[in-house]
Formats: C-alpha cells, sequence, structure tokens
C-alpha cells in the first residue's frame, strides 16, 4: 500500500485550497491521515487466516463505477454542507488519481519475485524517511498518526447512500466500524516489525495465503530501498505499447494535478453553484435535476 503517499499528495491538495474553503475542516496530520487512507479501509476488513471479504469495498469503490459513488458523494454534501465529509471526498479523489498512476508506474517492475506491495512499501519508507524524516522500519504509522483511526458518524453519512445506490450494499456503519478497530490492529501490532513475528507470517504465507491477501512478510517496512524503482535518470519504461519516462515524483504530480483539476469543478459546483463543467464530468443530462 502506498499509504504515505496518500497522506502527503492529500496535504498538497489541502495547501493549494482556498483558506474560506478549508477554515472549518480539522487539519490536522491524524484527520489528514484518516481522510487520505479511508478508501483503503475495506483490506482490513477480515483478518481470519483464511476467508476473504466478499464484499470488497475498496475494490469496488475505485473500480468501474467510482465517478457514479464519486457523484453521490457530492450530491450527499451538497445537501448538507459538512468539513469532514469535505476532507473525504478530496480523499477519495486524491487516492484514485495516486493509485492509478502509481500502478502504471509500477506496472513494468512487477514479477514473480517481485509483488506490488513490495515495491509500495519501498517508496511508502523512501518518502516518509526524506519528508519527515521518520523510518517506518523501526516506528509504527500507528505511533505517527494515532488518533487517525476512527470511523465517525459524518463519514458513515457521506457514503451510507452512495454505497447504496451505486453497489446495493447496506451494512455501511457495522462494516467500516469493524475494518477500523482492524485497521488501528494492523498499524499498532502487525505491522511493528519484530524478530519473533518472522516465522509466524513465513508460515501464514506457505500454508494458508493463497488467495490473493496481501503477504504476511510485506507487512513490515524493510530498510532497504532499490533507488532504480524511483527512476530518477527517467529511463523509458512501458506502460501497455506506451513508453514513459516519468520519475516517481513527476508520477505522482501528476495525479496531484489531475486531483485539483477534478476537484476545482467539484468546488466550483459547490460554492459557486457553476454546474457546466460538474455535470459535463458526471455526464449529467441538462434536464437532470441536482
Amino acid at each position: 500500500m502506498i499509504t504515505m503517499l496518500y497522506y502527503y499528495n492529500l496535504k498538497k491538495i489541502i495547501q493549494k485550497m482556498p483558506s474560506n474553503v478549508t477554515k472549518s475542516m480539522d487539519l490536522s496530520d491524524d484527520a489528514i491521515f484518516n481522510a487520505a487512507t479511508f478508501t483503503d479501509l475495506g483490506r482490513f476488513f477480515t483478518q481470519n487466516l483464511i476467508k476473504k471479504d466478499k464484499y470488497a469495498l475498496h475494490k469496488k469503490i475505485e473500480g468501474e463505477k467510482f465517478n457514479e459513488f464519486l457523484f453521490e458523494c457530492t450530491q450527499t454534501f451538497k445537501k448538507d454542507v459538512n468539513p469532514e465529509q469535505l476532507l473525504f471526498i478530496y480523499g477519495f479523489i486524491n487516492h484514485y488519481y495516486v493509485t492509478n498512476q502509481i500502478q502504471a508506474f509500477l506496472s513494468s517492475k512487477v514479477n514473480k519475485k517481485v509483488s506490488y506491495d513490495y515495491l509500495t512499501n519501498m517508496l511508502d519508507y523512501y518518502f516518509t524517511k526524506v519528508n519527515d524524516s521518520y523510518d517506518l522500519s523501526k516506528d509504527t504509522l500507528y505511533k505517527k498518526f494515532p488518533n487517525a483511526f476512527t470511523y465517525t458518524e459524518s463519514m458513515d453519512d457521506l457514503i451510507k447512500n452512495p454505497l447504496i445506490k451505486v453497489f446495493s450494499f447496506f451494512g455501511s456503519k457495522e462494516y467500516f466500524t469493524k475494518a477500523m478497530l482492524h485497521k488501528k490492529r494492523y498499524y499498532k501490532s502487525f505491522a511493528k516489525r519484530s524478530i519473533f513475528k518472522y516465522i509466524p507470517y513465513k508460515i501464514y504465507d506457505i500454508v494458508f495465503n493463497h488467495r490473493g491477501k496481501p503477504k504476511a512478510k510485506n507487512y513490515h517496512y524493510n530498510n532497504k530501498v532499490d533507488t532504480k524503482i524511483l527512476n530518477f535518470q527517467n529511463k523509458p519504461y512501458l506502460v501497455g505499447d506506451e513508453t514513459f519516462k516519468y520519475n516517481v515524483k513527476e508520477v505522482l504530480e501528476i495525479a496531484l494535478k489531475e486531483s485539483l483539476e477534478l476537484i476545482k469543478i467539484i468546488n466550483s459546483f459547490f460554492f459557486n453553484n457553476e454546474e457546466k463543467e460538474y455535470r459535463k464530468f458526471f455526464n449529467i443530462e441538462k434536464d437532470q435535476k441536482i
């Protein structure tokens, strides 16, 4: 997971927002982290050794119906303006574009020996060390964000109806409250580095984990980074049939630009009642009331 990349890019987004938009928000590091990483929450719903999460909402939210889900969230916010909900809307947008850009950037580097999670852990370790001088191989994200693991009523009010409308999912509060408790446990205990966890995690990966769940060996951050994956020499790489030469910082800047463009459209709709670009992006007919 590129947990910290979501966090850092959302902080940049907030810094570029007008003060009148953000003045009522809780902009503590914990609140920003919570909003930036909320989309991943479904990954933590089940911590059963074998059983998979049949709902997998984290995948559905950012699947082909992401725009539908986001539209319904914006409609919910428009009816009852709530600063916490706006921060989470920004978080959804940021998460979506960062995910898409990083997945494409790393796609040519993933193989049977090197997993996506392994590479993203390297990126998280590198950027956290550079930006905050914080060593994720020694200290946990729970220690850094101790108050970032709360599922609130306003969060549920934001996504409850969108989840029902778009995915026919009715149990948001129970699902995400449980997932949040598991997420807190993960970052407080499971991701805490210990030599005593090496063998149990190894056994879990070999014996139990054959169903696409995250490998336990990647719960911990490694303090070694293969700098080639950062591509600071801007060497060419393939994404499908196209060749690119971006480094990781440039990729994140693209995601930031994409996020800000959509946020500008949404903010104009929220605060200035400008509908044209909003309707165009979400493909809303002129005669449809919004």
